[in-house]
């Protein structure tokens, strides 16, 4: 199996995926539209749906300078993959690691990259 790498959107935080109203939680607007976009993105490239073991990279490139934490990037990303069966599920069985950093140019997406465990340089993890 080779590499699959493809762009999405930049993705809201994870903090903003929700509103809450009465108590209640709901999807809000803004994460709404980035999935309706995402999915566009998705389509428009015709991505090869990810069958076995992997480590997912996710290359963030800002929109802005505000200063972000990169792991908020992550589930909302790893959860569009598997609704849209590109991974089959981002439990362990599956996804071994996700690895997010940022590309310094500045960008509005993000450049997923699907990794088959047997392509992981494993050297790099064991050297830390």
């Amino acid at each position: 199996m080779s590499i699959i790498n493809f762009k999405l959107p930049f993705p809201p935080s994870v903090n903003s995926r929700y509103g809450v109203s009465k108590g209640r939680r709901f999807k809000s607007n803004r994460d709404k539209a980035w999935i309706e976009l995402a999915n566009q993105w998705i389509n428009n490239q015709n991505i090869i749906p990810f069958k076995g073991r992997c480590y997912l990279a996710l290359e963030l490139c800002h929109p802005d300078n505000r200063p972000r934490d990169a792991a908020n990037y992550e589930k909302k990303t790893t959860d569009l993959l598997v609704s849209r069966e590109i991974l089959p599920g981002d439990e362990r069985r599956y996804l071994k690691g996700v690895f997010s950093y940022w590309n310094d140019k500045p960008g509005d997406y993000i450049i997923v990259k699907i990794i088959p465990v047997e392509k992981w340089d494993h050297n790099f993890l064991d050297s830390l």
